[in-house]
């Protein structure tokens, strides 16, 4: 999926949320953790509160400035909440993987 920056929205992000950028191993640490937790759908209420949304959009923002297209490979889940920000479907990728030796 792709979209021309200037043609998202800015980011809202919701109430009680607070986006942060990450500074150290402690932050990249955290960050693993939540994307593991949400990748392998460990908490379910936190799904549907615009969370994805907003982190999506806080870094469009950042790049706003100097960049002038965004793509991204979203999940079957996550399909929708970027076609609502303003994502279009350009291409289908294939993916092979090489599995290991035995």
């Amino acid at each position: 999926m792709a979209a021309r920056v200037g043609d998202l929205a800015e980011a809202e992000v919701p109430q009680g949320i607070r986006i942060l950028p990450v500074t150290d191993r402690r932050d990249a640490l955290a960050l693993a953790r939540v994307w593991a937790c949400s990748a392998s759908k460990w908490v379910p209420a936190a799904r549907r509160r615009d969370v994805g949304t907003a982190i999506t959009a806080s870094a469009i923002d950042d790049a706003r400035d100097e960049a002038d297209l965004t793509w991204l490979h979203p999940s079957p889940e996550g399909l929708a909440v970027y076609e609502h920000m303003g994502f279009r479907r350009v291409c289908d990728w294939e993916v092979w993987v090489r599995r290991p030796a035995p």
